[in-house]
């Protein structure tokens, strides 16, 4: 794989766990059938933002448009608060990034 493209890939990857150009005026709303959750889906593009149903925390960021880009971006918050642990994973390239907060 070309350096660029990968380095495309990466940034892409990034966007997403930051948020980038989110809004939910664009966004469809729907109920995921198999986790029972509710998700917002941005086109484009095209990204999923799995919700909680009860704090409504984005849990899980999916998306990708092709096998080489596709992301999934996981958030866990065992306080109910913050997130503590964010995993991105890029099955494509073979990127796994785990964050853990640091507490003092």
């Amino acid at each position: 794989m070309q350096k660029k493209a990968l380095l495309k890939i990466i940034e892409a990857d990034l966007r997403a766990l930051m948020f980038y150009a989110f809004t939910t005026n664009d966004a469809t709303h729907f109920m995921d059938k198999e986790k029972q959750v509710p998700v917002l889906y941005l086109n484009p593009p095209g990204t999923y933002y799995f919700l909680d149903p009860q704090t409504f925390h984005v849990t899980e960021i999916a998306g990708g448009t092709n096998p080489w880009d596709r992301y999934r971006i996981t958030f866990e918050y065992p306080t109910n608060t913050f997130v503590q642990k964010i995993r991105l994973d890029n099955q494509g390239i073979g990127l796994i990034i785990k964050l853990n907060w640091i507490s003092q």
